[in-house]
């Protein structure tokens, strides 16, 4: 019986970068991401920056310019906003911006850091002024771990043979 590889090329790690929220993959890519989750306990996904703060009206007011907000709306599902939080912390996360609920949620500076690091949330921004900046290099700290995680291979054309 023949297996399949488990290699990735990069073409398949960038769809991978575009899985949204509550899709098929989506639980099971984030697990491999961030490993160091007892997956025993009841996780859920979770927006970085919460989805009921990305409404047009919403993003006017916090002062994005118009010719953005629809960039916000097509990121707000993607996998660089995303997070695998336990049951409880979800329910305290709420609709709270990330750098505040961090903030509360890890009172001590080293166990702030130490999130922030493990979870590519390095440069979190305090408002959705910069979401798309932390988005985009989220999203480039999440491709390499990709990368590494899934032992990528050079793209092959199909008509070519693998060694």
């Amino acid at each position: 019986m023949g297996g399949k590889s488990l290699r990735f090329n990069s073409a398949e790690i960038d769809e991978l970068l575009n899985l949204k929220y509550a899709g098929q993959r989506t639980f099971a890519v984030l697990s491999v991401l961030y490993p160091g989750l007892d997956l025993s306990k009841k996780f859920h996904e979770d927006h970085i920056f919460p989805k009921s703060r990305f409404t047009d009206k919403k993003l006017t007011e916090a002062g994005i310019p118009a010719d953005k907000i629809n960039d916000y709306l097509t990121t707000v599902n993607l996998l660089p906003n995303l997070q695998l939080l336990a049951g409880t912390a979800n329910i305290e996360k709420q609709n709270s911006l990330p750098s505040a609920w961090i903030e509360a949620a890890f009172p001590s500076e080293d166990k702030r850091a130490t999130y922030l690091a493990e979870n590519d949330l390095d440069g979190l921004p305090l408002d959705l002024s910069d979401f798309m900046a932390f988005f985009e290099q989220r999203r480039q700290r999440i491709r390499t771990r990709l990368l590494a995680a899934l032992a990528t291979t050079p793209s092959i054309p199909e008509d070519e043979p693998s060694t």
